[in-house]
């Protein structure tokens, strides 16, 4: 089960219902999630769990099971 913050976090920055977020949820699905909504969910996830994102961790924010594998590769689960 996702974490309900991160459903939060995710929802806002692409601007849809937390109830269209789960694993399954990708830019492809969600309409409003376009690369601003990347760079956003990027800097909130920086400052929600204390972590620096790269560049190239930033272009994998895709996907919700995408971030997820991002955030454990740091330590972080979600």
């Amino acid at each position: 089960m996702m974490d309900p913050a991160l459903r939060t976090l995710i929802a806002r920055a692409v601007n849809a219902p937390e109830s269209e977020i789960d694993d399954d949820s990708t830019w492809q699905t969600i309409g409003t999630w376009d690369s601003f909504a990347e760079v956003a969910i990027a800097a909130n996830l920086d400052r929600q769990y204390g972590i620096e994102l790269s560049a190239a961790d930033a272009e994998r924010l895709t996907s919700v099971r995408e971030i997820r594998a991002v955030l454990a590769e740091r330590g972080v689960i979600v």
